[in-house]
């Protein structure tokens, strides 16, 4: 036979259980975890031409990808070719996947570059307006492409 435990017995414990996976979760994260302004996550012109050096051959956005995520300490984002998405969207970033979609086979680096600023975003390494996403992703791309063509 069970053994009957009264409500607030029940909730207390549930709030123990509550609080010890908070503080286990909270020791999984990186112990110095900085979250960055739309203005402080461009990397220095320097970083992104170096970076942006990666981008070759066939798989040309493997390295590149890698390397800007570990700039930014955080699990890399894959690109992929997926002709079923939304006709409206050029590319989409699927959160909690760590991957991005592009309706065509070769894309443009702001594209990959919008793309990878979402996925800062849904990692909560770049913290911006969830109004001002879009925007704040093709001005992502493009400063960045700037800082890598620029002298």
């Amino acid at each position: 036979m069970r053994k009957r435990i009264s409500l607030s017995t029940l909730l207390k414990k549930i709030n123990e259980l509550s609080d010890k996976v908070d503080r286990i979760e909270k020791s999984l994260l990186p112990k110095e975890k900085k979250w960055l302004k739309f203005n402080e996550c461009i990397p220095p012109k320097s970083v992104c031409k170096d970076i942006y050096s990666m981008v070759t051959g066939v798989n040309a956005y493997t390295g590149f990808l890698g390397k800007l995520s570990e700039y930014y300490g955080c699990k890399p984002m894959e690109m992929y070719v997926d002709k079923t998405i939304n006709p409206k969207y050029i590319a989409e970033y699927r959160p909690g996947t760590n991957k991005a979609y592009s309706r065509e086979t070769t894309v443009k680096e702001d594209t990959v570059l919008h793309e990878f600023f979402h996925h800062l975003c849904y990692l909560n390494v770049v913290i911006v307006n969830e109004k001002e996403s879009e925007k704040c992703a093709d001005e992502y791309a493009r400063i960045f492409m700037e800082r890598v063509n620029g002298d």
